[in-house]
């Protein structure tokens, strides 16, 4: 089904664009009832750490960060979640969260709010919502265990530069990735001071060119080539 007439063009298109739109009719309808958008600016808990969410979000607009945290505060990235994706769904299908798994907003982002109740007891009783959910479910495990192996087995230059790749964003000029040292850091599992140094080697070779928490993507198949590179 497509989105609501009465959502802003943005979100119908995102919803378009999303399994949603596989849905049978009468099961989006009873989803979109309930849906509500939100904003988050760039940095905000889109749900925090031991947080149970009642909502599963659609991204509209923007990038969500999902990423789980230890008691010494390091973070290591689970996946992004770019326009047209959900953020929630594998907990809800799981029937269970991880305390440890949280969302940002890595950027200012848009997202419509979907009841989780609501798309449970659908995915339950309807083929035609529970097979598109299972697929979904499926495919961001698939590219979370990509994404986990490369954090864990890959050195940091591949890490950063695959990141760099994940969290760009095109705007005039080129693509661009707004984000601190510490945030990348953060998001590649490593410590801000190896960062920094593979940042300057990237800036050194001309693949980016470094400001104010904007990093730009000068040579991004160059980048592309390094994030593939095959550990030893």
């Amino acid at each position: 089904m497509n989105a609501p007439e009465s959502f802003p063009a943005a979100a119908r298109a995102a919803w378009n664009d999303s399994l949603l739109a596989q849905f049978p009719e009468h099961a989006a309808g009873i989803l979109a009832e309930r849906a509500m958008l939100r904003h988050f600016a760039s940095g905000d808990a889109i749900r925090g750490a031991g947080e149970p969410s009642g909502v599963v979000y659609l991204i509209v607009e923007g990038l969500a960060r999902v990423f789980v945290s230890s008691t010494t505060g390091r973070e290591v990235t689970v996946r992004y979640a770019a326009r047209g994706e959900l953020v929630g769904l594998p907990a809800l299908a799981a029937g269970r969260h991880n305390p440890d798994v949280a969302v940002k907003a890595m950027i200012d982002t848009d997202c419509v709010s979907l009841s989780a109740s609501s798309l449970s007891r659908l995915a339950a009783t309807e083929v035609g919502v529970a097979w598109p959910v299972a697929r979904y479910v499926a495919e961001t495990l698939h590219l979370s265990e990509q994404l986990w192996s490369n954090n864990v087995f890959q050195p940091v230059p591949p890490r950063v530069a695959f990141h760099l790749l994940e969290l760009c964003t095109r705007e005039a000029g080129g693509l661009v990735v707004h984000a601190t040292q510490d945030e990348l850091a953060r998001a590649v599992g490593s410590v801000r001071e190896v960062v920094a140094r593979t940042l300057g080697d990237f800036a050194s070779r001309a693949l980016i060119e470094r400001e104010h928490r904007v990093i730009r993507l000068l040579d991004p198949a160059g980048l592309h080539r390094i994030a593939a590179t095959q550990p030893r």
